[in-house]
């Protein structure tokens, strides 16, 4: 990953003011970075002062170690620098999209059974406490269980804080997600057991409210990294013995998959009429969509006894005698 102040090329004070544009409109912009960085150490080993379509295509020749999606992206996000050298300079060279590669079929899903999921709980109990990770276990134990009941992604759930957890509602606060938006999400009660049954283990370690929920280093005071989650999630499924889809290798993400196709039933039989409860064939199960409608009445998470609230303006609209079907 490139800091702003490395590059060295010609180009390196124009790469510097995007990244630093796209950072002061509230982009993270750290992978762009990096990327950005890859091309201008090939402009500084190629001794080249512009980026020309010649250029370009060499440089495009060196990504040929990547997937097909993998470089688009590269391609794309050179792209757009050369789109903001352009708004300077209009004869500034701008590849075409159009030749980038096609990124091919997304990745097929998979989706865990319920013994999987289970070997995967016993899995992770079995790792070891380490002096730099004294709550491993308890740790990937509460991992599988938030992806698993709440389909948070994998950025969601390193970033947690300990106060996002509100254990009067049962909600957690997923903050500056995809798209830099925040959301609540509603936990069964199952789900809200295991994270109590957790915090109790966490407590025994500092835990300001801002600390972070999943915590590593010998007084749990620093946060897990995407990678070094995925390292941990890695191992798991090589002892499980679960692999993904054409025999690739399974990943953390893969459980929100499993959670998704969880969450909206494609079938569901109303109880009581006009009630704002749904039968499901599940164990209570998170609904969560714009506006929180995943929490209840009450106020708190509205995952009763393998039953789920849903706010009234979810339910099919009934029609007066007469009216067309």
């Amino acid at each position: 990953m490139s800091d702003a102040s490395t590059f060295q090329s010609a180009l390196g004070p124009e790469i510097r003011a995007h990244i630093e544009l796209k950072r002061a409109l509230g982009r993270q912009f750290q992978r762009e970075a990096g990327i950005l960085g890859d091309l201008d150490r090939f402009l500084v080993a190629s001794d080249e002062q512009d980026l020309t379509a010649g250029v370009f295509a060499r440089w495009a020749l060196t990504l040929e170690r990547l997937a097909p999606a993998s470089r688009r992206q590269y391609l794309r996000i050179a792209h757009n620098l050369c789109q903001y050298r352009q708004r300077a300079n209009p004869e500034c060279f701008v590849p075409d999209p159009a030749g980038f590669p096609d990124p091919g079929p997304q990745r097929p899903a998979l989706i865990l059974c319920d013994q999987q999921i289970r070997d995967l709980l016993s899995a992770a109990a079995s790792l070891p406490a380490l002096v730099r990770s004294p709550l491993q276990p308890e740790v990937y134990r509460q991992a599988i269980a938030l992806a698993y009941a709440s389909g948070l992604r994998r950025g969601e759930i390193v970033r947690l804080a300990i106060s996002d957890w509100d254990p009067q509602r049962c909600t957690l606060h997923v903050r500056e997600s995809k798209s830099r938006k925040s959301r609540l999400v509603a936990l069964s009660d199952s789900a809200s057991a295991a994270i109590e049954r957790y915090l109790a283990a966490r407590r025994r370690f500092p835990h300001a409210p801002d600390a972070p929920l999943l915590a590593n280093g010998r007084d749990c005071s620093h946060r897990y990294s995407g990678r070094g989650i995925d390292l941990g999630f890695r191992r798991l499924f090589r002892m499980t013995g679960i692999r993904g889809v054409g025999d690739r290798p399974a990943r953390l993400h893969d459980l929100r998959h499993y959670s998704e196709s969880r969450i909206i039933p494609s079938r569901v039989r109303m109880i009581g009429g006009s009630s704002c409860v749904f039968n499901i064939v599940w164990e209570a199960m998170p609904l969560t969509t714009r506006n929180n409608r995943g929490v209840g009445p009450s106020g708190r998470a509205s995952h009763i006894l393998g039953k789920i609230y849903v706010h009234p303006t979810l339910l099919p609209q009934s029609r007066e005698p007469g009216q067309g079907a």
